[in-house]
């Protein structure tokens, strides 16, 4: 690398660093350190806190998938109560019919009969 470059480089790096070069032999100072210490904890403290949403995720939907099988069970359930509806409406249906017609077997019944007593009294 030219000389220049190198110059250029390091002003560069010092207007970037407010005049601090940093440089492996170098330590960051104090209100750096601070600030990267606050960094490194709040960052495992969001990392602690990203465990917890992922952790609670999971739990929801575990449940979610619990509803779910209970959301199905139960459309089952209520297919077949309204499948057993229908069928016991129609077997209603039929009963009602049938009254219907022993009802009117009867008062035919009891009209011959009545015709019946009324012509051996002539």
């Amino acid at each position: 690398m030219r000389l220049a470059d190198q110059e250029h480089m390091s002003e560069a790096a010092e207007s970037d660093y407010g005049g601090f070069t940093p440089s492996s032999s170098q330590t960051l100072p104090e209100p750096a350190r601070m600030s990267i210490s606050s960094l490194v904890s709040q960052n495992e403290s969001d990392r602690k806190e990203i465990a917890k949403l992922i952790e609670r995720v999971g739990k929801l939907e575990k449940e979610k998938s619990g509803l779910q099988s209970a959301l199905d069970e139960l459309k089952t359930k209520l297919t077949q109560t309204e499948e057993e509806r229908d069928a016991s409406q129609a077997a209603y249906q039929r009963t009602e019919g049938d009254v219907a017609r022993v009802r009117a077997d009867y008062e035919t019944a009891l009209r011959l009969f009545r015709g019946t007593r009324g012509s051996r009294k002539d």
